[in-house]
């Protein structure tokens, strides 16, 4: 029987102001954001080979911006992923 495994990953980090919530604030991943989403490929690629896992060339990602830039990098930095689907429930 297939298997279908669903990875969810959070946003990288950004820079976020006080007593405000998060899905509020207009401000794009900052530089430790960019390398938290850029990490993310080494260990996604990791779980994929340890697991002989067959990726979905698709990334599915809320259409919030910190969530499309995360989903984009790992997409760029991932060959078998072919482009990033956005959702608006996700959001």
């Amino acid at each position: 029987m297939k298997k279908c495994i669903a990875i969810l990953i959070r946003h990288g980090d950004y820079h976020q102001l006080d007593n405000t919530p998060s899905a509020h604030q207009p401000f794009p991943l900052n530089e430790t954001g960019i390398e938290q989403s850029t990490e993310a490929i080494q260990q996604l690629q990791q779980m994929i080979e340890s697991h002989g896992w067959v990726v979905d060339p698709n990334i599915h990602s809320s259409n919030l911006q910190r969530a499309w830039q995360t989903a984009t990098i790992i997409a760029e930095g991932m060959s078998e992923i072919d482009s990033v689907v956005g959702i608006d429930d996700l959001a």
